[in-house]
């Protein structure tokens, strides 16, 4: 079978998960308390009701889901309810492109530090550099994002004035290198773990003891036949990981105030916006059901000893 029959196969099998965590946002998203209308208190009567209509706030519940679907479909989510005269894709279009800019090098920064972290600790299991850098991952793992980066903030910026305590600044490089540090420490932490254990137990599979009695070379051995097969679980972790990164930077896009999606996501589920809301956790769910498929795919590729069924 094809790749390309595989992922399409396994992209229409994750449809109806899509489904349904569409549907579990929607529902509770309405059943949260309050409703978009209700910072316009002071509104006559009959304005509100004008503009409950004017948003389809006065249906049914499965009336507006089924709109719901039947635009998203098109890649419509309609107007942000918070941001006056803009379309919901307009924002996503506009801060996608920062948290993918952020979270990819972030991600590609934790994957080769992870990988370089684990490798040092296997060559040497038990040694003073491996019990090292296990406590060093322990304490990464146990420093979420949304500590460190106040900390970061503190130290880097307010204390040593080496970098902006926040802003964009159009994608500067001084800007970036917070964020991205943030971001990157938790998965490097992460990363490393998964990589030890890997490298570990495929070190110590017998066709790896025979290549080294014929005599293959230990950079060639690394390269081709343990660094290939210790990969494919960090393939598994990366198809999440990578979605969450990328939707996932609510807590240090609000510290550093970089005009991300988790910034807008802050804003629109403090003020109830229905449509900003779906928007971007529907984006992150396409994410998250699409890099899956591709992190299997990645795995059939590199073992051919994974069936595609």
């Amino acid at each position: 079978m094809s790749f390309l029959i595989y992922g399409l196969k396994r992209l229409v099998a994750t449809a109806p998960i899509l489904l349904l965590v569409l549907v579990i946002n929607f529902v509770l998203l309405r059943l949260a308390p309050g409703s978009p209308l209700d910072r316009e208190a002071e509104l006559p009567h009959a304005l509100k009701v004008k503009l409950e209509a004017q948003y389809g706030l006065d249906q049914p519940l499965p009336v507006q889901f089924w709109i719901f679907l039947k635009n998203a479909a098109q890649g419509e989510f309609g107007q942000s309810y918070t941001y006056k005269n803009r379309s919901v894709r307009e924002i996503i279009a506009e801060a996608f492109p920062v948290s993918a800019r952020i979270g990819l090098l972030a991600m590609g920064l934790a994957v080769v530090l992870g990988c370089l972290v684990g490798a040092l600790c296997a060559r040497r299991p038990g040694g003073p550099l491996d019990q090292f850098l296990r406590v060093a991952m322990l304490t990464g793992k146990s420093v979420p994002p949304m500590v460190l980066a106040p900390l970061f903030v503190a130290i880097f910026a307010i204390t040593l004035d080496l970098l902006p305590v926040a802003g964009w600044h159009g994608g500067a490089t001084k800007a970036l290198i917070g964020p991205i540090c943030c971001l990157a420490l938790y998965d490097v932490a992460a990363i490393g773990r998964l990589m030890r254990g890997s490298f570990l137990e495929v070190q110590g599979q017998k066709y790896i003891t025979a290549l080294r009695a014929k005599g293959v070379g230990e950079k060639r051995l690394q390269v081709r036949h343990i660094l290939r097969e210790a990969s494919l679980p960090l393939v598994s972790y990366l198809g999440p990981a990578l979605s969450s990164i990328l939707i996932g930077t609510v807590i240090v896009e609000q510290v550093f105030n970089i005009p991300g999606l988790g910034r807008y996501l802050v804003n629109a589920a403090v003020n109830r916006d229905y449509t900003l809301t779906m928007g971007i956790t529907t984006l992150a769910a396409v994410l998250l059901l699409v890099l899956n498929v591709f992190s299997d795919l990645v795995l059939a590729w590199i073992d051919p000893r994974i069936r595609l069924t």
